[in-house]
């Protein structure tokens, strides 16, 4: 009896060990990985036709004040600044905090777009000055808003 016993003991751990490395293993049947982001112009990164945006709403992420520009001309001027500038990801895509100015592209009532001058669509990108620059310009000439209008 001793050796039946032994051998199902043998049996009950091997099963059980087998059992373990199968619930630890990675699948990746059917997994393909996120592609490693790219540069980019911002024009690509936009999701549409930048000509159509109407307006666009800011806020200071260093005082939380908000800004609205909708003058056509003051558009046309960012967008032209701003289209052909690539950014490039950076490479440590872990999280950040704080920032210096939020954007939210509007077409007519539809929000197209809510990105920072280094983060666009969960992507960060390395600071680009250039982007910074458009990003405060057009802030210095944007109207501020009321506490009511939602960001």
């Amino acid at each position: 009896m001793p050796i039946r016993r032994t051998a199902i003991l043998l049996l009950f751990v091997f099963l059980a060990s087998l059992l373990l490395l199968a619930a630890c293993s990675k699948v990746t049947e059917n997994v393909s990985p996120s592609p490693k982001p790219q540069p980019a112009k911002f024009a690509e990164l936009y999701p549409g036709d930048m000509t159509r945006i109407t307006k666009i709403h800011m806020m200071n992420g260093s005082n939380g004040e908000r800004r609205a520009i909708e003058d056509p001309q003051l558009i046309r001027e960012w967008t032209a600044r701003v289209r052909d500038l690539v950014l490039t990801p950076d490479p440590d895509q872990g999280g950040r905090t704080g920032y210096l100015y939020a954007l939210k592209c509007w077409e007519r009532d539809e929000e197209r777009l809510l990105f920072l001058p280094n983060e666009i669509n969960r992507v960060w990108y390395l600071p680009n000055d250039d982007m910074f620059d458009a990003a405060k310009w057009l802030y210095a000439k944007g109207r501020t808003l009321g506490e009511e209008v939602p960001f």
